[in-house]
């Protein structure tokens, strides 16, 4: 899989830095997915192993995107098909902790605070 999306790093980096500010992956509770291609979904998933299956590393969490991403990702188009994790839609649906999120509006995540105080803001979603 490393090859395949050319990872280059050998440690799970999104794992490593939530360890700095001192927050375990199981302390995650909700994460909103905008699509699943493996560069925004990828994250979700604990370090690769060659020889172990595909394993959630947010144990607790819940997984919000919107049902016509999730389809997308369900359903590729051929040229698009490469993009997903192969796996990844069963483990989220077999989680039983995936959610859908009905779009009608702007989701913004400001990306100019340290992690543990970047504010969300909502609006025009249904949860």
């Amino acid at each position: 899989m490393r090859e395949r999306y050319g990872i280059e790093e050998k440690d799970h980096m999104l794992i490593k830095e939530l360890e700095k500010k001192g927050i375990k992956p199981e302390d995650i509770t909700h994460i909103i997915l905008s699509h699943l291609h493996f560069d925004h979904a990828g994250g979700l998933l604990k370090p690769y192993s060659e020889n172990k299956p595909l394993e959630l590393a947010f144990s607790n969490a819940e997984f919000w995107i919107t049902k016509k991403a999730f389809e997308r990702a369900k359903h590729p188009h051929h040229r698009d098909k490469a993009s997903f994790i192969p796996g990844l839609i069963e483990l989220l649906e077999n989680s039983g902790r995936l959610r859908f999120v009905e779009h009608k509006g702007v989701f913004l995540l400001t990306p100019h605070f340290p992690i543990r105080s970047r504010k969300a803001i909502l609006r025009d979603f249904s949860f």
